[in-house]
């Protein structure tokens, strides 16, 4: 499975849309096989919702996005979990373990949220 965590100075980065690189994990059901560090050329939601589909992740571990960009990935069938900070390494690592359902945005209702966001895009 590939997972994408928005990534600044070593810690995920608390905006999605702002981010200036992208860390992409490769692991199977116990751990991470690899990673590689994906400088961002771009901001926004546009940008960053297609940096995702393009690098072929199937999960996002983020601080914090804004509606638009949580529909899109919703919509290409990418699991979001928000709310962390911290190390992205070890963020996965809780993934694998089953520990990060709470962060889960699965069950979260859209319709709650601003339709504004604030990454420009």
């Amino acid at each position: 499975m590939k997972i994408a965590v928005p990534y600044d100075r070593g810690r995920i980065d608390p905006h999605f849309g702002h981010c200036q690189a992208m860390v992409i994990f490769d692991t199977d059901d116990e751990k991470i096989l690899g990673k590689m560090t994906i400088p961002c050329q771009g901001s926004g939601h546009v940008y960053m919702t297609g940096l995702v589909r393009k690098l072929k992740a199937e999960v996002v571990l983020a601080g914090h996005m804004g509606k638009p960009a949580l529909t899109t990935l919703r919509e290409a069938n990418v699991r979001v979990y928000m709310g962390l900070s911290g190390s992205p390494e070890n963020a996965v690592i809780a993934l694998l373990e089953g520990s990060l359902e709470s962060f889960n945005t699965a069950r979260l209702d859209l319709s709650q949220m601003d339709d504004h966001c604030d990454c420009g895009k």
